[in-house]
């Protein structure tokens, strides 16, 4: 299914594409509809005409722009096409609260910063940690120089300065560890 972000602005994006062929044989390229009039349903309402009409025909390839009132309404809809000649083409779509083309948009920002360098923690992460920091912490943990002295251990960032420690406590059959203190 197609998904189109609501309050997209850019035509482009508000493009659904429609493969039309022929009635006679159902595999023909149709290349003669643009400019034919398609229709838009509208989470189950009426049948209208949407507001642009079909445009290309390069080997039965066609596309109707939808103007942003038609896309406005979260929901589904159903945009449809049948020339005289051509075999009904009906394309589902869906009006999304998100851009479905920008990852950000989905709250992954920090897909940005996947393969390449992140600095590393200077201090923990707070009790609100973002993404990005639960991230580079919990790879710190993984590769960084951990020691235990006097009931705690302490974690070490690359420049050797205690980025965070917490409190164990070894009862000889059960290992305690506490949340994490700034050091």
């Amino acid at each position: 299914m197609l998904q189109i972000y609501y309050l997209t602005t850019n035509a482009a994006l508000r493009r659904v594409p429609m493969f039309l062929v022929s009635s006679s044989d159902g595999m023909t390229p149709a290349t003669d509809q643009a400019g034919g009039q398609p229709q838009i349903q509208t989470n189950f309402g009426s049948w209208v005409n949407t507001a642009a009409t079909l445009v290309g025909g390069t080997d039965g390839a066609y596309y109707v722009e939808l103007s942003t009132s038609e896309i406005a309404t979260f929901g589904v809809a159903l945009i449809k096409y049948k020339g005289a000649a051509t075999a009904q083409c009906a394309v589902p779509v869906q009006f999304v609260a998100f851009n479905p083309y920008e990852p950000h948009c989905l709250g992954l920002d920090y897909l940005t910063w996947l393969g390449s360098a992140v600095a590393e923690l200077t201090v923990p992460p707070t009790a609100t940690p973002t993404p990005v920091q639960i991230l580079s912490f919990l790879n710190m943990v993984m590769r960084c120089r951990r020691r235990t002295i006097a009931g705690y251990q302490e974690m070490y960032n690359d420049a050797g300065l205690v980025l965070a420690r917490w409190p164990v406590s070894d009862s000889g059959t059960e290992l305690n560890v506490s949340k994490i203190e700034s050091p």
